[in-house]
């Protein structure tokens, strides 16, 4: 039998539509750099969050989450994060560092004797994943010349095997056996997605939890994140979630976005196996809460917030999961963008001004968001921020509708309430999490055989 998915639905009743609290001339030109850049860079839709003096200031969308139905672009529009994921994943491990589950210092094998510990990789420590230092290769590239590959028969049976679970510690099959661009690590510079995903089975067994109830303890339910989780398969499309475009390479019209024609054997549709370094979604509504939690120390406290912000190689600007950078006036600035299919992110973020700009496309590869981004942040200089009206939460929950029948195995997690009235099967592993209410409605059943769980709260 077809299972059927869960919809994610909100309550209260949101009107859609921007929230604003910056003075009139800063929004003008807010608003006049981005539609003069969709102008140069023809992208389908995008979305911006902006953080003023720590406070959310400004969140809006424009263009087209779709041209099909010209639904129109808005904050509550979900994208794919991509490698902003990164720093995420840099964050629970200082956060682990915190709580003294572990060292940076620590041997990657002192936590994932998974990993294998031949020509070199037993000398990666923690703090060589984080700055990007460790030899792990990205997908196919290392700029050493070293040849590299991806096992595509372990991902496509880790794809197969896990639909509503991450698994980092499996999905170390899909690289763990490549060689390092380099060694011994520490030596040199190769950013990677694979070494984040080593970081993500890292956190899986130093914390004694699962990395998707880390990562909503930790991250999402401090801040109350609406949307920011990760992306799987069979629960898409999430509620909001854009189509995704690319730009076609047609003489005729060289930068005009299409629907997206992915590469499936370098790029499949799942992107959950790759969590740690980019597999999750998120609104610029959760991204601007997220910049708040940073520079708030929710998250982590003001010494790891500085060590996330330090160059720690130096042949290049990285930090922990950011790239570090000055502002026109000498503050230092967090940065990082993120490239995927269906998708292009940029976020900036100072710890020092409390400000940060984040946007977010439904169109892959656009050009010139390093630009749009500092413009932004710019513009916030000489802004000026009204006392309200205050950011409020917004509370989600996950129901069922009332044709549901089966529910889909997995952890399912709402920053307000879940309601259902399904059934979990026999065999079936099935979590419920939320901030405040879970709810069993008339006609829920646990089979025998199954696991059930219910949790209320971060704990």
């Amino acid at each position: 039998m077809k299972k059927i998915l869960l919809i994610l639905i909100y309550l209260p009743m949101i009107c859609l539509g921007q929230f604003n609290r910056l003075d009139a001339s800063t929004v003008a030109n807010i608003e006049n750099t981005i539609n003069l850049h969709q102008a140069a860079h023809n992208w389908v839709g995008m979305s911006v969050g902006i953080i003023m003096n720590g406070e959310i200031a400004y969140l809006n969308g424009f263009g087209l989450v779709d041209k099909t139905t010209e639904d129109e672009a808005t904050e509550f529009s979900v994208y794919r994060v991509a490698s902003n994921t990164k720093s995420m994943t840099s964050v629970m491990i200082l956060k682990l560092a915190e709580m003294g589950l572990l060292s940076l210092e620590d041997y990657v094998q002192d936590h994932v004797p998974e990993y294998p510990n031949d020509s070199g990789k037993d000398l990666i420590k923690i703090k060589h994943l984080l700055s990007h230092t460790s030899g792990v290769h990205q997908y196919l590239v290392c700029s050493s010349g070293t040849t590299v590959t991806i096992d595509y028969t372990a991902r496509n049976n880790y794809i197969d095997s896990h639909g509503n679970y991450y698994d980092p510690v499996s999905a170390l099959d899909i690289f763990k056996d490549e060689p390092l661009c380099f060694s011994p690590p520490g030596t040199n510079f190769q950013y990677t997605t694979w070494g984040y995903c080593l970081l993500a089975a890292v956190i899986e067994n130093a914390s004694g939890s699962s990395y998707q109830d880390f990562f909503y303890d930790n991250i999402v339910c401090p801040m109350k994140m609406p949307m920011l989780q990760i992306e799987f398969q069979d629960r898409v499309p999430y509620p909001y979630q854009v189509t995704g475009y690319q730009y076609t390479t047609g003489a005729s019209c060289p930068s005009c976005p299409t629907t997206l024609s992915t590469n499936s054997t370098l790029h499949p549709a799942d992107i959950s196996y790759k969590m740690g370094g980019g597999g999750s979604i998120a609104s610029v509504i959760d991204m601007a809460l997220y910049m708040k939690g940073l520079v708030d120390y929710v998250f982590i406290d003001s010494t790891s917030l500085a060590l996330m912000g330090t160059s720690h190689q130096p042949l290049t600007s990285h930090g922990y999961g950011f790239k570090i950078d000055s502002d026109s006036l000498g503050n230092t600035v967090y940065r990082h963008g993120g490239d995927q299919t269906g998708t292009s992110t940029y976020l900036r973020v100072s710890p020092i001004t409390k400000n940060g700009v984040v946007i977010m496309f439904n169109t892959e590869d656009v050009g010139g968001r390093f630009d749009l981004s500092e413009n932004l942040y710019n513009h916030l200089f000489s802004a000026t921020l009204s006392p309200s009206p205050v950011f409020s939460p917004i509370n989600y929950s996950w129901n069922y509708p009332s044709t549901s029948t089966d529910v889909n195995p997995g952890i399912y997690e709402s920053n307000y309430s879940i309601s259902s009235n399904g059934q979990i099967n026999s065999g079936d592993f099935t979590q419920f999490k939320a901030k405040n209410l879970v709810e069993l409605t008339n006609g829920f059943h646990a089979e025998q055989g199954s696991f059930f769980r219910a949790r209320i709260n971060c704990d």
